[in-house]
């Protein structure tokens, strides 16, 4: 009976550690494969002759990397994935990867004098961003939840706007903006209009354009000569 016993225990034993020894197959947030096998699955991928790689959804491993983006398992189709789970989508600079498409990213980053409005957490998801009145939006308009669990890129900034100040005066001239305004977004356009009795040459409307980080009027470009009468001619 005490032999009997021991057996009974050792296969209790094996028994509990076969039924809860994780596989691939079911495999989930806390699952890593080793980084030496996946490279060496991944070695295999395209030596099968089923498998190429995507000319639609190319890796570029190199631009990933300077994104700051970790790339998963790469694949040709479902059958290249080894657990069910996955599905071989586009990701981006990483290209067709074994992906999960229920991962989440967490909540985006918020930005001063801005907001952000997510469609969701899961992969694929957008993430976008919006400034107050008077501020612009410099960096990514929007970011996409990656298959590594993280939003592409890195946080936009709400930046003021840069403008122009009163426009040039041109003697002999008006423009047709009020006389109390004294700035003008970027790309306002004025036309200028010589006074009665004068006669405009040259180019008559000037633009609010940015250079180099710089807002400055360009234009006009014209003169207001007295028009001539018939006693002078």
């Amino acid at each position: 009976m005490f032999f009997q016993g021991q057996s009974t225990l050792r296969w209790r034993r094996s028994a509990l550690s076969s039924t809860t020894t994780p596989t691939p197959d079911d495999d989930d947030d806390d699952w890593e494969e080793e980084e030496s096998s996946e490279i060496d699955d991944d070695g295999r991928i395209y030596k099968n002759p089923r498998n190429s790689p995507s000319t639609l959804c190319p890796r570029d491993e190199e631009q990933a990397t300077l994104l700051g983006q970790k790339c998963l398992r790469k694949c040709s189709s479902d059958e290249d994935c080894k657990s069910k789970k996955k599905k071989c989508l586009c990701d981006g600079a990483c290209g067709m990867s074994c992906i999960k498409p229920d991962r989440e990213c967490p909540e985006p980053e918020s930005i001063q004098f801005g907001s952000v409005q997510a469609a969701g957490k899961l992969f694929g998801a957008r993430a976008s961003y919006t400034c107050q009145h008077g501020y612009h939006v410099v960096g990514l308009q929007s970011r996409t939840c990656q298959a590594d669990g993280q939003w592409a890129g890195s946080a936009p900034a709400c930046k003021q706007n840069i403008y122009c100040l009163s426009p040039p005066n041109i003697d002999h001239a008006r423009h047709n903006a009020l006389p109390e305004q004294t700035t003008f977004d970027l790309d306002s356009t004025l036309q200028y209009y010589c006074h009665t009795g004068y006669v405009t040459n040259g180019f008559p409307r000037a633009k609010c354009l940015a250079i180099d980080g710089q807002a400055s009027w360009y234009g006009p470009d014209i003169s207001c000569e007295r028009e001539l009468s018939n006693n002078t001619k």
